[in-house]
């Protein structure tokens, strides 16, 4: 039997959004939609941050107590080689602008389900570690340089800012 020639086979981690439902106030219709369904080569930044609150008493001035105080969450890189057809990063970005621009009340947040791939199985199934990025927005959108005389792949990458972080096993 010949090997299954994946064509994605750089692509390690799927990402799959789960938007979070914006009313119109007036009429009640929904607005806007993110829904990407993507691989990607390479996510950083899984991460967060706990603060301590620091104090000291006055009958012992030399020791600093310390309890935890405000959690913060890191903002989350994902990249990928450009795909001629794969237009949804731009999309979201895109809404996220017009957001902004017009103020009108645009969904521009979802929720960000990262599953892990393992060796050999399709983009959707088989995973057994999952993160969930709580109603995360793009931060940022970049290309990597366009050089003629080079012969690497064109890798967009996406920073996206979230208010929590989840791993599922």
């Amino acid at each position: 039997m010949p090997e299954i020639i994946d064509p994605l086979m750089g692509f390690k981690f799927s990402v799959r959004t789960t938007p979070i439902s914006v009313n119109n106030i007036e009429t009640g219709d929904q607005i806007g939609s993110i829904d990407i369904k993507a691989g990607f080569m390479r996510i950083s930044g899984l991460g967060l941050d706990i603060s301590p609150f620091e104090w000291s008493e006055i009958s012992d001035p030399v020791t600093t107590y310390k309890l935890p105080d405000e959690v913060k969450f890191t903002d989350v890189v994902f990249e990928r080689g450009l795909t001629l057809n794969g237009n949804e990063l731009w999309l979201w970005y895109t809404q996220v602008i017009k957001a902004l621009n017009t103020g009108q009340p645009v969904n521009i947040r979802a929720d960000v389900s990262i599953k892990i791939i393992p060796k050999g199985n399709p983009i959707d199934g088989g995973s057994k570690r999952e993160f969930k990025l709580f109603s995360a927005f793009p931060r940022s959108l970049k290309i990597s340089d366009l050089d003629a005389r080079s012969s690497a792949v064109v890798v967009e990458s996406m920073t996206l800012a979230h208010e929590g972080l989840q791993l599922f096993v």
